[in-house]
């Protein structure tokens, strides 16, 4: 885990359209801003990022771990050149979308009982 802590991380939630750069990671913004629930909106925002945040880590070390690197500087690279292959100023590119749609639906599949509890309750 080690190495995730050398990675910067990047994902852009606010933006529903081509504004501005790096472009929207649209599957994060969705996942995060979709609460349809009044009952508890504060904890359930902390619930879902915090599964968020733990699967990201997850999957990124489970990432930087499968490029053939020699040096933590080389890994850091290599994940930003994975992250940023095909980006534009308009998308997000496929590998680094994909990536964020993975996480999310591991997010889902982790949290989904504690979210159906409290959206039910």
């Amino acid at each position: 885990m080690t190495e995730v802590c050398h990675i910067f991380f990047t994902f852009v939630v606010h933006q529903t359209g081509p504004l501005g750069y790096p472009p929207a990671n649209h599957a994060v913004r969705k996942f995060l801003a979709n609460i349809d629930n009044d009952v508890d909106m504060d904890l359930l925002s902390y619930i879902r990022v915090q599964h968020f945040l733990n699967v990201l880590f997850r999957v990124t070390l489970d990432t930087v771990a499968s490029f053939s690197a020699s040096s933590r500087a080389e890994r850091v690279q290599r994940f930003y050149e994975f992250m940023s292959d095909g980006q534009t100023m308009n998308s997000s590119g496929l590998k680094r979308s994909q990536f964020y749609e993975d996480v999310v639906s591991m997010v889902k599949s982790v949290c989904h009982t504690v979210l159906k509890f409290f959206t039910f309750v």
